[in-house]
């Protein structure tokens, strides 16, 4: 009996890694062809600009869903017909919509002086447009932890 149990678990987890693996390439090609486009577009300065501009935004993103960990995120959302699964979700939607806007601000407010910091004037203008990705970014992570 046991083996069966194993064999079943077995294959899901399979199954969960092979389709996981195959929607993480369109998003790596996508990734890749997204640097591309601004090499050649920019050139290759503007390259290490965005790539640093896009390390702060994923910065502030890990900030904004600070105290949800996904551990806790998967077990809460095992149980699809739970009340607690609603209420969570809820209050953890608007603690990280109210951090993320308030990192937004930060990002806006300092972004000149993230620019100074990094001997990078070009920064201050790839961070004025990257700091409104913050909400949705951090809403999102949220989000896909529960899927």
């Amino acid at each position: 009996m046991s083996k069966n149990v194993k064999a079943i678990s077995i294959d899901k987890i399979f199954f969960l890694f092979c389709s996981t693996s195959l929607l993480r390439v369109p998003i790596s090609l996508g990734g890749f062809l997204l640097y591309i486009v601004i090499g050649s577009n920019y050139g290759t300065e503007k390259i290490g600009v965005f790539a640093l501009a896009h390390s702060i935004i994923t910065a502030f993103t890990t900030l904004g869903i600070l105290g949800h960990s996904q551990s806790l995120i998967k077990f809460i959302g095992e149980n699809e017909n739970s009340l607690v699964r609603l209420c969570y979700l809820k209050h953890a939607i608007i603690r990280s919509l109210l951090v993320s806007l308030i990192l937004f601000f930060i990002c806006i407010s300092l972004r000149v002086h993230i620019a100074v910091v990094f001997n990078m004037p070009e920064l201050d203008g790839i961070l004025k447009g990257l700091a409104f990705s913050i909400p949705p970014f951090v809403i999102v992570s949220l989000i896909c932890g529960y899927l």
